[in-house]
């Protein structure tokens, strides 16, 4: 969210001026703001960067890690990003200033007081030169890029096939069921129990629908007894029936090790993503996937392979698993 008031303060910046804001440090080294510093680089002549670190899941790292400045978990920045009419046809590339409170002070107290008894200019900058990936901090200098990826957006939406190049065509996000407490148990017969009370209120509040008994919106009309999705209330405005039977209910991998019933289907498990080419909702499994932690997660990387349904937060909550199938 941070990054759009840098969007937002930047179209509004007059031709020589300057950005001052305090934010989240993440857009220092997170892969996913790679783009975010490129545009910096593209559209700044120099950035100015106080790392006060504090981020609690870095411990491993001095420059993110030590007390916060705001008593709170997510690692703190100051940045100055400044403005300059260039003088000549090609802009001269932007001048990138780095400087981690971790290298003087490491309490939130200490870093308080190096900021208090520090002018900007009196401050040890080290100058910063991206590598080719826009990668402030971490440089490498490796040929990655030029391997062939395991999977790629391009080859997954490629027409033919010969503008495939990822070793995977196919890849997924995990099943999202949001209403695991329905959809998810231990006993087979206690997880078709609790999905035949769920598909009959949902049967009685689509009959009521129909009939336009106190209609107004879904969202208004509909019992709170079972748990309601944006996609199954586009099912019932559409006039979809449902029914029970278990045929649907699968063997899933809800997390490592953990191997539960689910009840699987495209009504009731909400999103199944790509799902449904490699475990198909009807129809025997005879598949296996790598399931890995997706990219950009704030969860150490984790690395398994499953031979059924994959859960999407099987790598951890607050965590994307991605599959590449077999």
């Amino acid at each position: 969210m941070y990054a759009r008031f840098f969007r937002w303060a930047s179209d509004r910046l007059s031709e020589n001026g300057v950005l001052a804001f305090i934010t989240n440090r993440s857009f220092i080294d997170s892969r996913t703001f790679d783009g975010f510093r490129k545009t910096i680089a593209d559209e700044f002549s120099e950035a100015w960067i106080v790392d006060l670190g504090g981020d609690w899941k870095r411990q491993d790292d001095s420059n993110a890690s030590g007390g916060n400045v705001f008593n709170i978990g997510t690692g703190v920045a100051v940045s100055f990003f400044v403005k300059k009419v260039c003088q000549t046809k090609i802009k001269p590339p932007c001048r990138i200033r780095y400087v981690p409170a971790g290298r003087y002070a490491m309490s939130a107290v200490e870093k308080l007081t190096w900021l208090e008894n520090n002018r900007i200019g009196a401050l040890a900058f080290d100058e910063i030169r991206p590598d080719a990936q826009s990668n402030w901090l971490h440089l490498t200098n490796n040929d990655f890029e030029t391997f062939i990826p395991l999977a790629s957006k391009q080859t997954k939406a490629a027409k033919t096939a010969a503008k495939e190049r990822a070793i995977f065509k196919l890849h997924s996000l995990g099943v999202v069921t949001n209403r695991d407490d329905w959809v998810y148990d231990d006993s087979r017969d206690v997880l078709l129990a609790k999905v035949n009370h769920f598909v009959e209120t949902y049967e009685q509040e689509r009959a009521r629908w129909e009939a336009k008994i106190n209609r107004a919106g879904t969202s208004d009309f509909v019992s709170r007894e079972i748990k309601w999705t944006s996609e199954l209330e586009a099912h019932l405005a559409r006039g979809t029936k449902l029914t029970t039977h278990s045929n649907y209910v699968r063997d899933a991998m809800y997390r490592p090790f953990c191997r539960l019933f689910t009840y699987y289907t495209e009504a009731i498990t909400h999103r199944l993503y790509q799902q449904g080419a490699i475990f198909p909702v009807i129809g025997a499994w005879d598949n296996k996937a790598i399931v890995y932690t997706q990219p950009g997660s704030q969860k150490p990387f984790m690395t398994c392979s499953v031979s059924s349904l994959p859960d999407l937060h099987f790598v951890g909550a607050a965590a994307g698993t991605e599959c590449l199938p077999f």
